[in-house]
C-alpha cells in the first residue's frame, strides 16, 4: 500500500478548511463530548498522525465552541495487517534512505520541529509498551511523533468485511485501496457497515472502484 504524510496534500488541506469545522460545530449540536475520528486501511499510521497534527493546528485557528472539539477529537486507525497496526503504534520513522524522504515529501517544512522528536533508537527496545523491531539497516536515529499527539489515538488490527470499530464517527477516511481485493458484493457490504457508523451530517472521504 503506497502511504505518506500528508499524501495528497490538497484532500487534506480540504479536510482541514472544510471537513474540521462543519464536524466540530455537528459534534456540539449533537451534544458530544468530541469529535470522533476513523481512518480504515491506516497502513503504517501516516494518515492517522497527518489528520492529528492538521487536527492540532486547527483547534488553535477556531473559535473557543470548535477549538475544544477538535483538541479533544479522538481518532483510531484499523488495518488488517499486524505489522502495519504496530509500526502505527510506535509513531517512530527511520531518517535515512529513499523511504523516509519519498515519505515526507509532502509534508510542510514546518512539521519536521512541530510534529517530530528525533530520537537515539538504540535506546528504545520498547516504545509505548510495543517492542521496537530493528534490523541492520535501521538508522542510528528515528523521527518519532511528539507525545501530546499522541493523546486520544489508538489502533487496531481489523479486517473490515469482518469487525469495524464501533462508532459513531464524525469523520471517516477510507483512501488506501481498502477496496482493491473486493468484490462488488463485498465493497457494497463493507460500506453499508461504514455508513451506519457514520452520524447524519458526517463525513466519508475514500476511493471506490467501480465495476
Amino acid at each position: 500500500n503506497v502511504t505518506r504524510f500528508n499524501r495528497d496534500s490538497h484532500v487534506f488541506s480540504n479536510i482541514q478548511n472544510v471537513v474540521f469545522p462543519k464536524i466540530a460545530t455537528l459534534a456540539q449540536e449533537m451534544g458530544h463530548a468530541n469529535v470522533r475520528i476513523w481512518s480504515a486501511g491506516c497502513s503504517s499510521g501516516e494518515e492517522v498522525w497527518t489528520t492529528k497534527v492538521l487536527l492540532a493546528n486547527a483547534a488553535e485557528k477556531s473559535p473557543a465552541h470548535r477549538a475544544a472539539m477538535l483538541a479533544n477529537a479522538t481518532i483510531i486507525g484499523t488495518d488488517i495487517q499486524e505489522e502495519a497496526i504496530t509500526q502505527a503504534k510506535l509513531g517512530l520513522y527511520d531518517q535515512d534512505g529513499p523511504y523516509i524522504q519519498k515519505n515526507m515529501q509532502e509534508m510542510p517544512s514546518d512539521w519536521m520541529s512541530c510534529a517530530f522528536d528525533k530520537v537515539d533508537a538504540s535506546a528504545m527496545p520498547t516504545f509505548d509498551n510495543v517492542a521496537v523491531k530493528k534490523n541492520n539497516s535501521m538508522s542510528k536515529h528515528v523521527y518519532s511523533i511528539k507525545q501530546h499527539l499522541r493523546a486520544g489515538v489508538d489502533f487496531a488490527a481489523q479486517d473490515i468485511r469482518v469487525v469495524q470499530p464501533k462508532g459513531p464517527f464524525h469523520f471517516i477516511l477510507c483512501r488506501h485501496a481498502v477496496f482493491m481485493y473486493f468484490n462488488q458484493p463485498l465493497r457494497a457490504a463493507a460500506l453499508q457497515e461504514m455508513l451506519k457508523r457514520l452520524v447524519p451530517g458526517g463525513y466519508l472521504v475514500s476511493l471506490l472502484l467501480c465495476e
